[in-house]
């Protein structure tokens, strides 16, 4: 069983990866996912990879999620958004997100994610680096720094309320009476 590049649990139900392949089919296929967040529009996948996606129904969504570079492109917050909202949604889990090598725009998102999770900063950009590696930004960085959490609506709880389900992304939803 091989798992596709760069590939790590980010939490109960929510992975990360490059892009998969063929070769990474019985890996995928043990995860049991409903949905994959294709990061990379551009690339497309193999016609037996797109027959097996089409055969389990799994949902893939495309976010227009593009690398920072110098000087003028900057990652669109509405498609990271639009990413977040599928993973902290526990009705499209178990969810993979992939960008073409997994790194950067894939840490740029989940380290948006653990922006909303309430993470500290040093905790984000050390997950960041450990998967980036020497593709590490300092725009990358910035983006999910200044990342406008409250554009993410959280579900609120109510007080007598079970913690979330084990399926679930552990988040640190408002409490309310």
């Amino acid at each position: 069983i091989t798992p596709p590049i760069t590939f790590a649990r980010v939490a109960p139900g929510v992975y990360r990866s490059g892009f998969p392949t063929l070769r990474n089919l019985q890996c995928l296929k043990q995860l049991g996912l409903k949905t994959m967040i294709k990061l990379d529009v551009k690339d497309s996948y193999a016609d037996d990879m797109l027959d097996w996606i089409a055969e389990t129904g799994i949902e893939v969504v495309k976010c227009e999620v593009a690398a920072n570079k110098e000087p003028f492109i900057i990652a669109d917050a509405e498609e990271i958004c639009k990413a977040l909202r599928v993973l902290l949604d526990p009705a499209r889990h178990p969810v993979l997100i992939h960008s073409l090598v997994g790194q950067a725009r894939v840490g740029v998102v989940i380290g948006c994610l653990r922006r909303v999770q309430r993470w500290s900063l040093v905790a984000i950009f050390e997950e960041y680096r450990r998967f980036a590696g020497i593709t590490s930004s300092l725009l990358d960085v910035q983006c999910i720094e200044l990342f406008d959490v409250s554009m993410i609506e959280l579900p609120a709880v109510r007080k007598d309320q079970r913690p979330a389900d084990e399926g679930a992304v552990p988040m640190a939803p408002q409490e309310v009476g």
